[in-house]
């Protein structure tokens, strides 16, 4: 089974709009917006449900060829301007603390991502001491990025989109 990869088959429109669209989701988060901007995507308003309902109407009324792409690059500037905002705003409350780590779960995973890293057991860690599997990866990629939360944060959401890729990828077979 000697399979080439067939450029002729492939659609560059398909390749092009994800491309972009990834480059205009890690484009915003590490440009990062102002906060004076970027704010007004963090809560829901329906004054924001009306404007995102008009965008991808506007988005689906392109020709068949450009309207997946154009939503796609939309939704993908829906997810990172809101995290714009968490990120570059430090925001804080009773569920997320710095705009980084939510406040339960997520705390007791970087807790225990937190003890291996450091060469302690990893107990009292509630969550990360009953499921060991992602503070283990997690300290893995801490480890990797010199403790930088945000790029083991934006690495972690890569290596879940490139699983859902394969995992697509082995179901199409």
């Amino acid at each position: 089974m000697n399979e080439r990869l067939d450029l002729q088959k492939v659609d560059l429109v398909k390749v092009g709009s994800i491309l972009l669209s990834l480059l205009l989701f890690w484009g915003v988060l590490f440009v990062g917006f102002p906060v004076s901007f970027s704010q007004y995507f963090h809560p829901y308003s329906w004054g924001l449900f009306l404007i995102v309902l008009v965008l991808y109407h506007l988005c689906f009324r392109l020709p068949d060829r450009f309207h997946a792409p154009a939503a796609l690059g939309l939704t993908m500037l829906l997810f990172a301007l809101p995290l714009s905002y968490l990120w570059t705003s430090g925001f804080s409350d009773n569920f997320v603390i710095g705009g980084l780590v939510p406040y339960k779960d997520g705390r007791y995973y970087y807790m225990g991502a937190d003890l291996i890293l450091h060469g302690f057991p990893v107990i009292d860690a509630n969550q990360a001491t009953e499921r060991p599997l992602f503070p283990g990866f997690l300290a893995s990629v801490l480890f990797l990025t010199g403790q930088n939360l945000k790029i083991s944060i934006r690495s972690g959401s890569l290596s879940g989109e490139n699983a859902f890729h394969l995992y697509r990828g082995l179901w199409s077979c």
